[in-house]
Parts: C-alpha cells; structure tokens; sequence
C-alpha cells in the first residue's frame, strides 16, 4: 500500500470521490488539495507531505506537515459548493471536510487553520446556520467560543457539536463507528448553542463561586509563614535606600522559615519550608560569603545557579523556557517561599507603568500559584520640601502598593550602620506592627574585612521615637545638597513636611549628641545658628562613596 492509499484509507476517505468533487491529485509524497474562491475560481494549491512524520522523527527541523503555492492566503475550502445549502458544519481541516461531503453533508474549514478564521470567513457564511464541529483535544475545544464570537458578530446562528469522548476528530468517528452517518446527523440534531455549550464546558479556571460555597471551603489553617509578616500566600514587599540592609533582612527570614525558628526570636514561624532566591542583584561570591557567615546550611533554601541568563518571557511574550522550567522545578520540590532580589531586574517593562506592573503581578501567580513571594525594591526619594509617607516612598507605580498583601520600609539609622528600622506600611486585614528596630550583628575578621552574622530585635520604636527618626532623615536629605545649613531653614523644611518645630528641635538636638552633625554661629546673625557635617561623618560618607 503506498503513502496516499494508507493516508486516505485511515481517514476512511474515497480518494476517487476526493478528486472527483474536490480536484485532490496526489503522488507517494504530498497529497495535493486545490482551493477555490466562491465563484469556484482556482486560488492556490495546498500540499499535505506524507513523508512529514518520519522526517520529524528523523530531526528535520525543515519538514512541514502542509505548504502553499506563493501568494496563498488563508480561506474557506469547500465554499464554492455551499451556495445552496442554508446548514452548514465548520470543521477543523481539509480532509473532515471532504469527509463530510463523502456522506452528503456539506461543510468547509480555514485553509490556515482554524486559528486563522477571520471575519473575512464568516462573510461567506452570511445567512446561513452554521455548525462548528472541531477536533475533540483541548486544541479544538479552546478555538470554539473565538470561532463563534466572530460568526455570531456577522449575524449567523451558530450551533456547536462535540464528538463523543474516544474519537479525536471527524474522520475518525466515520473510520471506528459503523452507524456514524446516522449518529452524526443526531449530533446536529442535539447541537447545542454557544451559550449552553459553554456551560458545560467553561474553564474551571474561570468558574465563579457562591457565598456559601466560599464558606464551606477549608483553607490552611496557618495563614502566615512569618506571623503577620510574610503571608503564606502573596507578595510581600520590602523597600528602602540603597544599602540599609534589604537583603540581609531577606536572608535572616529566610533562614528562619527553612528552620522552622521563630524569626529574630519574635515572630512566629509555625513549621520548616523551602525557599527559592531568585537574585539577580548579588554576586554567587558574596551570597556564599553571607550564608556561610549566617550558618546557613541544608537543601531547605536553594538558589538559581545562573540569574543572569533568567528573563520572565521570550521575545515573542511568551514565558521563557527557562522561567517554565523553574515554575516545574519549584512545583516538584514543594517550595513555598520565593525571594525575588530585587523587582526591576525581573520585571519586564517600566516600573512607573501600571500594566507593566500588572504585567509581573499575573506572571507571578500564573508561574507560582498560591505560593508567598518576598519582592526586595528600592524607593524614591522625596524632593526638598516635599513629604512624603511611608507607603509613598515605594519607587514605581501605585499598583504595587495594590498588588501587595503586606509590605514593609526599611530605614538605617542615621548615627548607625548597624541598625535600621523596619516599619509596615500595608497589612491587608490585619492590624499593622509597631515600628520596631533591629541591629545588624557584625564580626570583624582578621584580614580587617567584617561580616553580618545575624540581626537582633531590639525593641518597638516609640511614636516620638518615630518622628524624630523621620526628621533626622529629612535633615540628613538637606546636607546631600549643601555642606551647611542655617536652624531657620531647617525648620522651614520641617513644617513643610508637615513636622512641628519643636520635633524639628529633638531631632538636631539628637542629631548632636550623636555627634552626626556639629554648628558654628552665623556671623551675620549672632541669633541663628549654622549646622555642618562632623568631620567622621563626612569620612564615612566618602569611604560609602
């Protein structure tokens, strides 16, 4: 039996008939099919290579199922022998057309394909009831409802029709079934409409839910990885400056989370689960050298080994084979916790637009449902004069502050570079944390080098505390553009971001007794006093420089 006969015999096709109606030539190679306009005038031909299977399974990357003859463009095959019919079935290729037409049923299909029906297509269809009977696979089912919404939009009535469960296709279901002419005119009989249609067969993914049966549904009973912290599932972000110790935040929750330890021996972490850095910021050395100064050891934490080569999607948009392969491998190990250092090396687009922002958000659940992501981000700094609160200073769109269930600032102090604050600004139904302080633990080597070995809790930040905290950051903001700067502008500074004058004083009285900045009187006005840099702070901000 050559390749044609074999072809045509396991789609159960009459091949003398399929030239006789159709035109359809062939040879051992390709299986010729003609396309003709309306008006039954040749457009093109379209080839069908027999030889296409065994070429694949042989690595040719060249080998084509079908090709066209130049200056092709996608159609309906069969639509000049329609004209009189008012019922017709869309099927999903050439050969369940011709099929069809075998039994006396009329129909036609996209010569590109059902992805490829346009409205174009569906003007030729005009008046007419139309059946649309695609491949029985997930393929098909998902092209039935944007098949429909076109030739309803033209004014046909549409009709769908499901094959029974075990046949792939029409031709399939006239080779194995002996009454298949009789079953298939039952099955225009009980087509059903699109709207009934996809009541049956609407994505669970896009199903809705009852009041009572949200009730009734039972969810883990730990909702946080880290009490009121990190959620068990959702974004947390962390966001503050440059070098006010983001990261090590991230990695002593980390380590607390992969243990099963209370973390900083004050919020709850209930049991042990994995965790998986996605670090494009730091270099592999430096993460060794922290982890090894953080006793951090085990399987429990892992990260990916090359980030640089990490992108969420291809050029086309589409998620990368290596963003797919990491959503696997996090599924197959039960990772429950993933640490995103930091959000824009990983987003894709501006992080100032909305969609792009929403963009990343959809892509994070898409790739790692119902787990809980830790995102490190930088924020904005206010201009002079202007105020800004807490939740404000998030760099980037407002949608993030949206997307996020809760979220934290991180600020250094500015008499130390060993403790910083770490305040929430977001925790959705929940009630928000005081503003508590944690010292960076530093060990210095013998090579003079110093290394972060843990972080310590060191109490809740009072209210006043709080704001003085705030007014010493606002003065520090005011000396990165000048070297001295009189009492008086200050206060004006202060009030102008909503701070009384007599916090404006706490804060450069603390500021003094810190020995952070030092004054000399203004010569042109004995009253007023002139605040300048101490000399060790100006060395430290050069050696940070």
């Amino acid at each position: 039996m050559t390749n044609s006969e074999q072809y045509f015999n396991s789609h159960s096709i009459n091949p003398e008939f399929a030239k006789n109606t159709f035109g359809v030539d062939w040879d051992d190679q390709k299986i010729t099919i003609p396309v003709y306009n309306a008006q039954g005038k040749l457009l093109y031909c379209k080839y069908r290579h027999l030889n296409y299977e065994e070429q694949k399974a042989a690595g040719n990357k060249k080998s084509a199922k079908f090709t066209f003859d130049r200056d092709s463009h996608p159609t309906l095959f069969a639509v000049h022998k329609i004209r009189k019919y008012t019922h017709i079935i869309l099927t999903e290729g050439e050969f369940d057309c011709i099929r069809l037409w075998q039994e006396g049923i009329p129909a036609v299909t996209s010569t590109g394909g059902v992805g490829k029906f346009d409205e174009a297509m569906a003007q030729l269809l005009a008046e007419k009831t139309v059946y649309i009977c695609l491949d029985n696979d997930e393929a098909g089912k998902k092209q039935v409802v944007p098949i429909a919404r076109i030739l309803t939009a033209t004014g046909i009535e549409v009709k769908i029709i499901s094959l029974p469960d075990g046949y792939k296709d029409i031709c399939e279901f006239f080779n194995k079934n002996k009454k298949a002419n009789e079953d298939f005119n039952n099955l225009i009989k009980q087509a059903l409409s699109i709207q009934e249609w996809w009541k049956i067969n609407k994505p669970e993914d896009f199903a809705t839910i009852t009041a009572a049966e949200l009730r009734k549904m039972e969810f883990p009973a730990d909702q946080w990885l880290i009490d009121r912290i990190i959620p068990r599932e959702g974004f947390c972000f962390i966001f503050g400056a440059e070098g006010t110790g983001k990261s090590f935040t991230a990695l002593s929750m980390a380590q607390a989370i992969a243990t099963g330890t209370d973390w900083l021996g004050q919020f709850k972490v209930s049991r042990p689960a994995k965790v998986l850095f996605i670090d494009k910021e730091n270099p592999k050395q430096m993460t060794a050298r922290r982890i090894t100064a953080f006793d951090i050891d085990g399987d429990n934490i892992r990260w990916v080994k090359y980030p640089e080569k990490l992108q969420v999607t291809d050029p086309q948009g589409n998620f990368s084979e290596f963003m797919l392969a990491l959503a696997e491998e996090v599924k197959n190990e039960n990772i429950e916790f993933i640490v995103i250092d930091s959000f824009v090396d990983l987003m894709v687009g501006n992080e100032n637009a909305a969609n792009d922002v929403q963009k990343f958000f959809d892509a994070m659940r898409q790739l790692f449902p119902s787990l809980s992501i830790l995102s490190l981000h930088h924020e904005s700094k206010p201009a002079p004069g202007t105020f800004k609160n807490d939740a404000q200073r998030t760099r980037g769109s407002s949608n993030i502050n949206a997307q996020t269930t809760t979220q934290f600032r991180i600020e250094i102090l500015q008499k130390s570079k060993t403790e910083f604050t770490l305040k929430q600004t977001k925790a959705r139904d929940a009630q928000k944390l005081d503003k508590f302080l944690i010292e960076m633990i530093v060990r210095h080597n013998e090579d003079e080098t110093t290394d972060v070995t843990n972080l310590e809790y060191k109490g809740i930040v009072t209210e006043q505390e709080d704001k003085v905290i705030e007014t010493t950051e606002i003065i520090g903001e005011l000396f990165k553009t000048t070297n001295m700067i009189s009492r008086k502008r200050i206060f004006e500074e202060c009030q102008a971001s909503g701070i009384s004058e007599a916090t404006a004083k706490r804060a450069i009285k603390k500021m003094l007794e810190d020995e952070f900045i030092d004054f000399i009187v203004d010569p042109n006005d004995k009253r007023n006093k002139l605040y300048i840099l101490t000399n060790h702070v100006k060395s430290q901000e050069q050696e940070n420089e």
